[in-house]
């Protein structure tokens, strides 16, 4: 088998991993962040009976028993051997001590006695509302604002284009002036309607 061959065949191994993973996931089943001993890069997975199972070798982990659940997990040894010679590796979960999560110091963020104050709370005062305008009207003034923009921006590239290119007298300066002004003016006059 050549080197193409193989790598067909893991392409086939990991989509064929990936399926069952996904099939273990909708399932209900839980992928832990361990991996497995034997492939090191597939993540187990774990049913809600605490079965631990590896999609790369297909290998199953018993799951503690409903009596033994209940069994502090730091006694149990980390692998133990089956009558049939398989190593079956119990996963010890950390207990939340160990993780350093302790109330003393999250209550320290206010201070040991609570000597930290507390920012008080600003009242916010809403501005005075102008008296709305009417669902129509605001409609035609906001279209307006709209082609009032619209008008804007074209003169203003146009003005661009002329002062780059060189290519407008005076006179049309002047008149493409006046027409920035005048739209500057009913955008005023809208802004201050609305």
């Amino acid at each position: 088998m050549d080197n193409s061959d193989s790598a067909v065949f893991g392409r086939d191994d990991r989509s064929s991993t990936t399926e069952s993973m996904a099939s273990l996931l909708l399932s209900g089943w839980a992928m832990m962040s361990e991996t497995c001993t034997e492939c090191h890069s597939v993540p187990l997975m774990r049913s809600r009976d605490g079965i631990l199972k590896c999609c790369g070798c297909n290998r199953e982990f018993g799951g503690p028993s409903r009596k033994s659940q209940s069994v502090d997990m730091s006694t149990v040894p980390a692998a133990s051997n089956t009558s049939s010679g398989m190593r079956i590796d119990h996963h010890k979960y950390r207990i939340v001590e160990e993780c350093g999560l302790e109330s003393g110091l999250l209550s320290d963020i206010h201070g040991a006695g609570g000597d930290r104050a507390l920012p008080k709370n600003v009242n916010l005062h809403r501005p005075t509302v102008v008296a709305p305008v009417e669902g129509r009207r605001l409609q035609q003034l906001c279209l307006l604002r709209v082609e009032l923009t619209k008008a804007l921006d074209r003169y203003i590239a146009l003005l661009h284009e002329c002062n780059e290119n060189g290519s407008m007298d005076s006179q049309g300066e002047c008149t493409l002036f006046d027409r920035i002004e005048r739209i500057l003016r009913l955008f005023e006059m809208v802004d201050s309607r609305l």
